[in-house]
């Protein structure tokens, strides 16, 4: 990831700005860290140079994260005015929530599936991928943010 990123992103869970804190690689490529928004205390991981904005209770490893960046991450948040991590737990509410998520991204799974033997859509595939290719191709330093919505 690179640091310019951070100017587009907000936090998921209020829209607060998020601040980069960089664990691993540097400012051009940020292999590891984490986005910490100093006003809600929230913060979420980037592992692997990508950063997961999933809800708490879709981060299931988190606990891996902490194991290995804890002391650097309640050092940032530390720094940002923020309660250290503990431990990291789901509440019930939380795992209602995950319940309910995955429930709905199997739902969307079965959709895919149905899209993907549409005709249509494969044809309608065939002349819109040449064209993101030539803006892709236009693109500076080939920098994307590929935002789903």
């Amino acid at each position: 990831m690179n640091a310019r990123l951070v100017n587009f992103l907000a936090d998921p869970n209020d829209g607060g700005d998020l601040h980069l804190h960089i664990f691993e690689g540097d400012e051009d490529a940020v292999r590891a860290g984490a986005l910490i928004n100093p006003q809600s205390g929230r913060w979420y991981p980037i592992k692997d140079a990508i950063p997961s904005l999933f809800a708490d209770a879709l981060r299931e490893d988190d606990a891996a994260f902490t194991a290995t960046f804890g002391t650097a991450l309640n050092a940032s948040l530390q720094q940002e005015g923020c309660a250290e991590v503990k431990n990291v737990n789901t509440s019930s509410d939380d795992e209602a929530d995950l319940q309910r998520i995955n429930t709905e991204r199997a739902a969307r799974d079965e959709q895919a599936e149905d899209y993907d033997r549409m005709l249509a859509i494969k044809m309608l595939d065939i002349f819109e991928r040449p064209v993101y290719r030539r803006v892709m191709a236009a693109v500076p330093n080939g920098l994307v943010l590929e935002a789903g919505g």
